[in-house]
């Protein structure tokens, strides 16, 4: 399996293309290569270890709820470092371009404020806010 995956080439207009090194992952344009992704994360809820989870394909849903903002962006906050982790021993990187967070309340007013959500320690990892604030 390991030499087949290393030496797996794709075919485009009919022509074969030629093999290149695959160090890591997995070859796009495989028919397999979702089945061994999906084998790959099966064991990311023992990395992140919160009922609070949802996965479709390679899209990650975590979210928190509390009475206290603080306590549940705390609670998120280490559930993203879980996921950072899991991504770091695993070679996977987070794309944080594309990664943000929404606020829901039952309030209404809902409380303006700013979270610190993150991934890591330095100011790339932020996360965007999507939405600050909405009523449900």
């Amino acid at each position: 399996m390991s030499r087949w995956l290393k030496a797996f080439r794709t075919r485009i207009k009919g022509t074969l293309c030629r093999t290149r090194p695959l160090a890591d992952g997995l070859p796009q344009g495989s028919a397999l290569s979702c089945t061994l992704f999906l084998i790959f994360m099966n064991n990311i809820s023992d990395a992140v270890r919160t009922p609070n989870r949802l996965s479709y394909a390679d899209d990650i849903v975590l979210w928190q709820q509390d009475t206290d903002i603080d306590k549940a962006t705390e609670a998120i906050n280490r559930d993203l470092a879980s996921l950072k982790r899991f991504c770091e021993r695993w070679k996977m990187w987070i794309n944080t371009g594309k990664t943000v967070y929404t606020t829901f309340s039952l309030s209404n007013p809902v409380p303006k404020k700013d979270l610190d959500n993150r991934i890591g320690n330095d100011s790339r990892g932020t996360l965007a806010c999507r939405l600050t604030h909405g009523y449900v």
